[in-house]
């Protein structure tokens, strides 16, 4: 028997064509190994709108196991690419009444949306509960900010620019972007800019504009318009590069972002932070 790739227990019966919570039986749900070629925060959306149902108690048990499946799998790293950023997740089990069903897009999607409807305080807290960031990554985390961020007003910019405007949110230029930031930040007294972009291109024509003032990790860029973690080479260091990327965009002061669930995901660490988006999309 292969390994559930993620395991749902609920407390309440659950109709998978209307995708409604209701009162009634335990579920135990498997999603399908065909549904695991999302992005890393698409993902985690998920993992975060299933836990809102747990705490709610529509859940009955949680654990995540992707079981050699996923973009960020890396068998030298190990089975569950969940793991290799984050601690285990296992829930205990508030029900015994189990009864099997496999998840279809309309349930993973109610987890996705479960977590946009849920708002930033309330993802917030619930990071805080149950998520725990793996300590390596988080010393990467301080010591980059330390080196860059201290005694410093920094403005995150996230900029969003392979698929994410195809049916989700408007295109959005380089060119545009760069001139939306100029206008959002011309009354702040010499900021700098932690710059989080897929596009290669992004980062040398904002160095024009604020030269000497934008920092950003040394991370894989699209060249091409393609999507980064789709056929990666080093798909568990794409995975990495793009918490490192949220996590210190919730370390700023203000954050100027496109659509996309990654910079979404970095109000979910700070609640607090300005926020100025872009590009609004369906999911924003």
């Amino acid at each position: 028997m292969r390994p559930l790739l993620l395991l749902l227990f609920f407390c309440h019966s659950l109709s998978a064509l209307q995708c409604d919570f209701e009162k009634g039986k335990s579920w135990s749900i498997k999603i399908p190994e065909d549904k695991f070629e999302s992005g890393f925060f698409s993902m985690f959306c998920v993992v975060i709108g299933a836990l809102e149902l747990y705490e709610k108690g529509n859940i009955a048990s949680l654990s995540l196991d992707f079981a050699k499946k996923g973009l960020y799998y890396s068998p030298v790293r190990g089975d569950n690419w969940w793991t290799y950023y984050f601690e285990s997740l296992n829930l205990p089990i508030k029900s015994p009444v189990l009864i099997r069903l496999p998840i279809d897009d309309k349930i993973r999607h109610r987890f996705f949306t479960t977590s946009l409807e849920s708002g930033a305080e309330r993802n917030h807290w619930l990071i805080k509960k149950y998520i725990r960031v793996k300590e390596p990554i988080l010393n990467k985390v301080d010591a980059f900010v330390a080196e860059h961020f201290k005694n410093r007003f920094v403005v995150g910019i996230h900029y969003r620019a392979t698929d994410k405007h195809i049916g989700e949110a408007p295109e959005l230029s380089c060119q545009q972007f760069i001139k939306r930031i100029v206008e959002e930040t011309a009354d702040f007294k010499d900021p700098y800019f932690y710059v989080a972009t897929d596009n290669a291109y992004f980062i040398p024509e904002i160095l024009k504009v604020f030269p000497g003032r934008v920092f950003f990790l040394d991370a894989t860029r699209s060249t091409d318009g393609q999507p980064i973690h789709k056929n990666a080479l080093k798909p568990d260091l794409q995975g990495e590069e793009a918490l490192l990327d949220c996590l210190l965009l919730s370390r700023t002061q203000f954050l100027i972002r496109t659509s996309s669930n990654l910079s979404l995901a970095s109000t979910w660490f700070n609640p607090y932070i300005p926020v100025v988006l872009a590009n609004p999309g369906i999911y924003d």
